[in-house]
């Protein structure tokens, strides 16, 4: 009885005594089966108990290192959550966080606060923005609220950005801005806010006004005298042909003739430039042929074409057109400015008018040349200021020009309702520029405005 486990002795004396004799033999060795089964028992509990207290340690362990970890990744964070917060308060640019999808202001920093005359109050939200900052055009139209950059990020999921947005502060000052959007992404793409960021623009704006005004009076003080030495030069080629039979002498009186009226062309570029920019161009509108109009443009390089060989043509449409609805004087500007580009950059070949029925109630005017061509860098530098396809100094010197050609003949084409634009060009074929002009439509009086 010794042998048994100590649970099963205790259990055998209180029920049978200390005597097992009395037992038969099955019993006795179920008796010790039993006991070894305890025996196991223990063992197994032993290792478990030291197994638990192994893992309770480790779990301790684990546990004390999870927490440092995360002391340290959270003091990070926070390091790193004050640095962006210092470098977004420091920046010399207002930045507007807002959520999706109504919009609500989630942070803006001190430029921003600065800038805008406000914080985050509540109310604001994607449909206010307009009413609380009272947002307008430079040309003191209502901005709509959907077309504001944020509004449009947080509509659409995509980059915008403006150049004509104006605000007004709380205290009635106005604030002219420059504003770019994005949307806020997470590692799956999902968008879970917009950010602005805007600038205030006013030092650029005084000046672009200052330098307008420059241009212009300079322009003005320019053209006076110029005109007076074309002028002059020739009435001497017209009245003194005796002492012009000295070839060196009448070369002398063409290049003074001939330098004036293109520095005279030069300086009513400027003056276009300046009155478009600033809107103050005139647009005399009304309805006339475009056929019979570009017919007459034309023949001022009636001469150019014959010197240089050059087939100059008018292409009748398959169709009469309607009445182009617009300023017949600056749509002749722009068709002599593309005739004349394709002139110069032709030497032999032809260049062509024609015409097309454009869509919603627009023609479209095509001029075609088989010239040089342009190459795909040249072409992003078409419409600018300043810019033009052939950036050396032969290249200027040989076309005789400034630059402000196409750009003064967009802000025209635009300012009158219709758009511009390069259809094709290819290195050694020709280029083709198209311009968009609307047709009058019975009660309107303003032409409606292309969408490109």
């Amino acid at each position: 009885m010794d042998n048994l486990h100590k649970i099963l002795q205790r259990q055998i004396r209180k029920h049978l005594g200390n005597d097992l004799s009395s037992l038969p033999s099955p019993a006795v060795e179920l008796l010790k089966a039993i006991s070894a089964a305890y025996y196991h028992y223990d063992e197994d509990r032993a290792l478990i108990e030291r197994s638990l207290e192994i893992s309770s340690r480790e779990l301790t362990d684990i546990n004390r290192n999870i927490e440092v970890t995360v002391i340290a990744r959270t003091e990070e964070l926070a390091n790193q959550q004050r640095t962006i917060e210092t470098l977004l308060d420091n920046l010399p640019v207002g930045v507007f966080v807002a959520k999706v999808p109504n919009g609500e202001p989630s942070m803006i920093n001190n430029r921003g606060v600065e800038i805008l005359g406000r914080g985050m109050e509540p109310g604001i939200n994607s449909s206010t923005y307009s009413q609380v900052y009272k947002t307008v055009k430079e040309d003191g139209s209502p901005y709509p609220n959907e077309e504001l950059p944020l509004n449009i990020t947080l509509r659409e999921g995509k980059t915008s950005r403006k150049d004509d947005l104006i605000i007004m502060r709380p205290n009635g000052e106005w604030v002219p801005l420059r504003v770019s959007s994005a949307p806020i992404k997470t590692v799956d793409g999902h968008i879970t806010s917009a950010v602005a960021v805007f600038e205030d623009i006013t030092k650029e704006r005084q000046l672009e006004r200052s330098r307008d005004e420059f241009f212009s009076i300079a322009s003005h003080e320019l053209r006076t005298p110029l005109t007076a030495i074309r002028g002059n030069a020739a009435l001497i080629e017209e009245h003194y042909p005796e002492q012009l039979k000295d070839p060196m002498l009448a070369e002398m009186i063409g290049d003074i003739h001939e330098s004036s009226a293109r520095l005279i062309s030069i300086v009513n570029d400027f003056l276009d430039t300046s009155r478009l920019e600033q809107r103050r161009m005139k647009f005399l509108f009304s309805t006339f042929d475009i056929v019979e109009l570009a017919e007459k443009a034309i023949r001022q390089y009636q001469v150019t074409s014959s010197r240089k060989q050059i087939l100059l043509q008018v292409q009748e449409p398959p169709q009469p057109l309607p009445a182009v609805y617009g300023d017949e004087i600056r749509t002749r500007q722009v068709l002599i400015n593309l005739v004349g580009n394709a002139m110069k950059f032709t030497q032999n070949g032809s260049v062509t008018v024609s015409f097309a029925n454009g869509e919603n109630f627009f023609i479209k005017v095509l001029v075609r040349d088989t010239g040089v061509g342009m190459t795909p860098e040249a072409q992003q530098n078409l419409f600018k200021k300043f810019e033009q396809a052939g950036q050396s100094v032969l290249t200027r010197d040989s076309v005789r020009g400034t630059g402000l050609g196409l750009y003064i003949s967009k802000m025209m084409v635009e300012q009158m309702g219709g758009h511009i634009n390069l259809e094709s060009s290819q290195l050694g074929i020709g280029t083709t520029f198209a311009f968009t002009l609307p047709v009058k439509s019975t009660g309107n009086t303003q032409p409606q405005k292309e969408n490109t």
